[in-house]
């Protein structure tokens, strides 16, 4: 028994002892109540001192410095990195951007040029007209047999429009323009009844020296002119005098002030003719005939 004892106390002695030594290598020297039951907190602290043999504290590298000045300079070159490549892109999208515009500014700048070419609007809101194949008669063919109508409605207009003031190629374009809405001044009536397209219907067709149309402007042409029953009689434009004021008050309110330049026959046409343009190339013949022919008419040969 008494062995039994002698050996229960050498064993219990032991781990006394095992146990004393654990906590001064690991931790310094603590007590039974202490080791039994520590707290994560303790572990914790005993695991990040590294205490050393006497209870010496090993001095730690703090590592924490050298870790957020490496995050910081990833961050920053990844940074860095991220603008470069940003710029770059920028750089490649805007001159993309900028040859593609180029290329749109060359490709309307043709079309501008080719369409105005055709046109000679440049409000760009009209089709070119449709090319004629066919030939027409020349203006200088065509006066020559002007009869006696024909004649004194080209004498009475030409000479009204000198009396206000129309002169080189505004008289000459004016004249032109007259000629061919006139079918060479046979008529002061448009052919064919009219058109329901007009505003009012066919009854506001073209009449005067200017085929002038529309109930809209009828009633303003009898409005500016004193004469209000137009807009309910548009026959009296049959009138030689009525036809060639209204003539001139279409002119000198369309036409006029949207021409610089009167030798622009397409861009004229577009104003008095309408979106068809019609006969264009006649009346640029006519234009350049009358335009030769300087202040004076020229009549035909029966009534010379």
């Amino acid at each position: 028994m008494a062995k039994n004892f002698l050996k229960a106390g050498i064993l219990k002695a032991r781990a006394m002892h095992e146990e004393d030594m654990r906590g001064f290598f690991e931790g310094g020297y603590v007590s039974n109540a202490e080791t039994k039951k520590p707290t994560g907190h303790d572990l914790a602290t005993i695991r990040l001192q590294k205490k050393g043999p006497m209870g010496r504290n090993i001095p730690r590298l703090d590592t924490s410095l050298l870790e957020e000045q490496k995050n910081s300079s990833l961050v920053r070159r990844r940074r860095e990195t991220n603008e470069d490549t940003r710029s770059l892109l920028d750089k490649a999208y805007g001159e993309i951007r900028n040859q593609n515009q180029l290329l749109r500014d060359e490709i309307e700048a043709k079309y501008d040029e080719d369409f105005y070419s055709d046109t000679g609007d440049e409000l760009g809101q009209v089709k070119p007209p449709a090319s004629r194949e066919s030939e027409f008669p020349r203006f200088e063919n065509v006066v020559p047999t002007f009869n006696e109508k024909q004649n004194e409605l080209q004498s009475y207009i030409f000479e009204k429009a000198k009396a206000r003031g129309y002169k080189g190629e505004e008289l000459a374009q004016f004249m032109a323009q007259s000629a061919i809405e006139t079918n060479y001044f046979r008529t002061l009536e448009e052919y064919g009844g009219g058109k329901d397209r007009y505003g009012g219907g066919k009854e506001y067709r073209g009449r005067g020296f200017l085929q002038l149309t529309h109930d809209y402007n009828y009633k303003a042409a009898g409005k500016a002119l004193g004469y209000s029953a137009l807009a309910d009689d548009p026959n009296l434009v049959l009138d030689k005098e009525l036809a060639a004021d209204t003539a001139f008050w279409f002119w000198e309110t369309n036409v006029r002030p949207a021409v610089k330049d009167f030798s622009n026959t397409k861009k004229v046409t577009r104003i008095v003719n309408g979106p068809d343009m019609l006969k264009t190339p006649e009346r640029i013949d006519a234009f350049n005939f009358m335009k030769l022919s300087g202040n004076a008419t020229v009549r035909g040969i029966n009534n010379v």
